[in-house]
């Protein structure tokens, strides 16, 4: 089973749908298109674990835009001096804290990936988790921006962070036997090198996930004493 992308704005892509153009020819795959009724369920579902934050943490700031790139649409993901454009036919859920500006924060699904992520063994569970980690990245950024004793570790701690909260979001919203559909999914990811460097190995995921899924907290202390507990393989 494959990582989907994940995290803060990076432009990778780890898959592309059928009808992408061989080694060294210029066309790009076809666009993926999912419909209206998907597209509000994953918005619905979004802001539910917004609002959840919203409601549980001091966090006094603007509620982060949702994009979902489908069809012929594209995103430009800002991150800073840099800006990454995501489009539809790309495996990606990525956050863009923006330049500075937190009216520009954001999160950009695409229409591949919701497809992808609800055709696992996990299903819906395993969408809800990819949406409420990406909200987990924001409330990360928007903690550490109102209250500068809420440190912000390394890109791998801040994964883990976001695993952490999505547990909290996943468990409290959606319940407990969604939660363990979460933690099967997180164990068959398929991970190599490049994967692990950036998001843990999937018993690290896993540690992370069952630290926010049992309560918390997220911060980054509890989280990696909790990582520092998974198996080692």
């Amino acid at each position: 089973m494959k990582r989907f992308v994940a995290g803060l704005a990076t432009g990778a892509v780890l898959a592309t749908p059928m009808g992408a153009a061989a080694c060294g020819e210029s066309k790009k795959p076809d666009p993926v298109t999912i419909d209206q009724a998907e597209v509000k369920d994953a918005q619905d579902y979004f802001d539910k674990v917004i609002d959840f934050w919203q409601s549980q943490l001091d966090v006094n700031e603007s509620a982060p835009n949702l994009h979902i790139v489908n069809g012929n649409e594209s995103y430009n993901c800002v991150d800073g001096a840099r800006t990454t454009t995501i489009y539809s036919y790309t495996e990606q859920n990525v956050f863009c804290p923006g330049a500075g500006n937190t009216s520009k924060t954001a999160v950009a699904i695409t229409a591949f990936a919701l497809r992808e992520e609800l055709a696992t063994n996990g299903g819906k569970s395993t969408r809800n988790f990819n949406i409420a980690h990406e909200g987990g990245h924001w409330v990360i950024e928007a903690s550490s921006r109102q209250n500068p004793n809420n440190a912000v570790g390394t890109p791998k701690q801040e994964e883990w962070q976001a695993d952490c909260y999505a547990g909290t979001a996943v468990a409290t919203l959606d319940g407990q036997n969604s939660a363990v559909a979460v933690l099967a999914h997180l164990g068959a990811l398929e991970t190599n090198t490049d994967a692990q460097a950036t998001y843990g190995t999937n018993e690290e995921q896993q540690a992370a996930f069952l630290q926010g899924s049992n309560g918390g907290p997220c911060d980054v202390t509890h989280v990696q004493k909790a990582v520092n507990k998974a198996p080692v393989h």
